[in-house]
């Protein structure tokens, strides 16, 4: 028995050694072994899987606890295409692009079930896009293959392609025991997945913890296809402290509201966002719980905001959060300023200064709440603070505003197709003097907007006065 044994272990030496793979390889780490995403900064890069090249493919993996992103490959918005996977309702899906992204293919599969290992699996047979949640279809529909895809985009677990560490928001959270990818359809019907993926013929891709050396990450089905990784650990499941945060949302006649959008915040960041079920209930799987939360629920011009939520202190009580009506549908074109930002510069007589802003919602969406300081060196020489408002008469944005020269003034703003933000001010100074003028806010992208000053003519004409400032978003998540 012990010859025979070792006649084995020689011929599959020698097998390896000429190249040879057996057909089916299982890569079994240890029973709770897996890949921990911190949902703030880890990432693994690999070079991009060429999805819009095969005439199918299954893509899957076992998770556990997990929200966000899962995998996405190439950038978000048109006309460039993309493929991923990731859970959570309303903003988060499965699916693709094809031919520039018009229409997306997609569908939601929700937030797995909590304390649970769960499988997912996204399935092209070549005509179909079919979905799976533990095995179970979820959806079917009719689909082309994804792409054409830019080869040069990496493939990216746990997070949207390259995201800067500052936006928390592109982030997935919670464990992952593997990760495959097959250009073959595996599943066309229920099936009962598999506890251990394997690697064979058909497997293009596969990551589980065995990959993880170090800071590279391995591809262990092809070793010419390898990436890179930062702050994915390998832990047991047990080592992970869940906070599930459970509620219910009412609406105007304190009946259950379904299909409503709930937004987990922290530090002015959106997390997460879900929706209810049925029955108005949703959930939130926090793996590493931060210290204060904030949740916004909204639906139909109804809206309530709940801060100062520490999952430490109300532990497993069912958040209520009863709807009320709110001005934030006018206002909600102004959210991208909502944050803080700044802009660096220099004094005529060279010495650096620095413009802080910040911007937040009020309670309930119904105002925005500014405040600006001006530094030299670190000293601060002029604040000022703002309020913007609906005016329900009116039925106009309007903005009022003071400082510490004893300034102040009132604003009307409207909100272009483009989203462009125009800004009509009469100022009044401490003598009692107005002046009109005028600013165009243009929105570059998540993290910067211009903000150009304009002058009022007498014809009631804005025009230019500068060329613009760039504003940037503060990154306050870089480590």
């Amino acid at each position: 028995m012990e010859l025979e044994y070792k006649m084995k272990k020689i011929l599959l030496a020698l097998l390896l050694g000429l190249g040879f793979v057996p057909q089916n390889q299982e890569l079994k780490a240890q029973d709770s072994s897996a890949l921990y995403f911190n949902g703030s900064n880890s990432i693994i890069e690999f070079p991009a899987i060429r999805f819009d090249e095969y005439e199918e493919f299954t893509t899957e993996a076992w998770v556990y606890n997990w929200s966000g992103y899962l995998f996405s490959q190439g950038p978000f918005g048109d006309p460039e295409n993309s493929v991923w996977m990731a859970t959570g309702n309303n903003y988060y899906s499965f699916g693709w692009e094809s031919d520039k992204g018009h229409p997306n293919h997609e569908f939601s599969t929700g937030l797995p079930q909590p304390g649970k290992w769960v499988h997912v699996a996204m399935v092209y047979d070549g005509s179909n896009q079919i979905i799976f949640v533990q095995g179970k279809l979820a959806n079917k529909a009719e689909a082309p293959k994804p792409g054409p895809l830019e080869p040069n985009r990496s493939f990216t677990i746990g997070a949207e392609p390259s995201p800067g560490p500052e936006f928390k928001s592109n982030y997935g959270s919670g464990l992952i025991r593997a990760l495959r990818v097959s250009n073959k359809a595996r599943y066309s019907e229920d099936f009962v997945p598999l506890k251990d993926l394997v690697v064979d013929q058909n497997t293009m891709f596969y990551l589980s913890p065995q990959g993880i050396k170090g800071t590279k990450a391995e591809n262990s089905a092809n070793n010419e296809h390898n990436g890179l990784q930062r702050e994915v650990s390998v832990a047991q499941e047990v080592d992970i402290k869940t906070v599930v945060m459970k509620g219910i949302v009412l609406g105007l006649d304190e009946a259950p509201l379904d299909n409503c959008s709930v937004s987990l915040i922290s530090e002015n960041q959106r997390l997460i966002t879900v929706k209810t079920n049925m029955k108005g209930e949703f959930h939130f799987i926090l793996n590493t719980p931060e210290s204060i939360y904030e949740i916004i629920a909204q639906k139909d011009g109804l809206r309530r905001g709940i801060k100062e939520i520490d999952p430490s202190v109300s532990g497993n009580d069912k958040l209520k959060i009863s709807l009320k009506p709110s001005n934030f549908p006018h206002l909600k074109g102004l959210g991208f300023l909502t944050g803080d930002w700044y802009r660096e510069m220099e004094t005529n007589g060279g010495h650096p200064s620095r413009l802080d802003i910040n911007y937040k919602w009020g309670i309930n969406g119904n105002h925005i709440h500014g405040f600006w300081a001006y530094k030299i060196n670190g000293i601060t020489w002029m604040s000022g603070n703002s309020t913007v408002y609906w005016d329900p008469i009116k039925k106009e944005i309007n903005k009022r505003g003071f400082d510490t020269r004893g300034s102040q003034y009132k604003s009307v703003l409207s909100i272009d197709e483009q989203g462009n933000v125009v800004e009509l001010r009469t100022s009044t100074n401490i003598d009692g003097e107005e002046k009109d003028s005028g600013i165009v806010i243009k929105r570059i992208n998540n993290k910067s907007y211009t903000r150009q000053r304009m002058s009022m003519s007498p014809a009631g004409d804005l025009e230019a006065v500068d060329e613009g400032n760039t504003i940037i978003r503060v990154p306050k998540y870089i480590k």
